[in-house]
């Protein structure tokens, strides 16, 4: 009987994805849901929309973590699938040091803009995501 065994240790923890999505994404803010943007995520431009970050190797966004509990944060936090699907206009980068290349705390992402917005229309594609409230820290 072959197959792939989805129970076996990862062989490389650095390259180990979440078969059953069981490792979650997670973002502070309180009971009734997480947080927007801020402009100390993301600073909008001249014409008061927050520029895009296609494509620049450090986007700046709004911050999630994979590690609410390591994070030193406090308060309530809600999650979502790690596969889960950007809505248009938001893409993901998972740049903790716990990843190749990363260069933020462990755990960490940046949800950031793919397309210049205002900081509303971030905030409701950001909402529109599936969060589940995961607790309080």
């Amino acid at each position: 009987m072959g197959g792939i065994n989805l129970y076996q240790y990862a062989p490389n923890p650095l390259s180990w994805i979440d078969p059953l999505g069981l490792q979650r994404l997670c973002a502070f803010g309180n009971k009734s849901g997480p947080k927007g943007i801020r402009e100390s995520d993301l600073a909008p431009n001249e014409h008061g929309l927050l520029p895009s970050q296609t494509g620049k190797a450090r986007p700046q966004g709004k911050s999630v973590t994979r590690t609410p509990q390591e994070s030193k944060l406090k308060g309530h936090y809600h999650s979502l699938p790690e596969d889960v699907k950007m809505p248009d206009g938001l893409d993901i980068k998972h740049d903790g040091r716990d990843m190749p290349g990363g260069y933020m705390s462990p755990g960490h992402s940046t949800i950031y803009p793919t397309r210049d917005m205002t900081p509303d229309e971030f905030n409701v594609l950001f909402n529109s995501l599936p969060w589940e409230y995961g607790g309080r820290i």
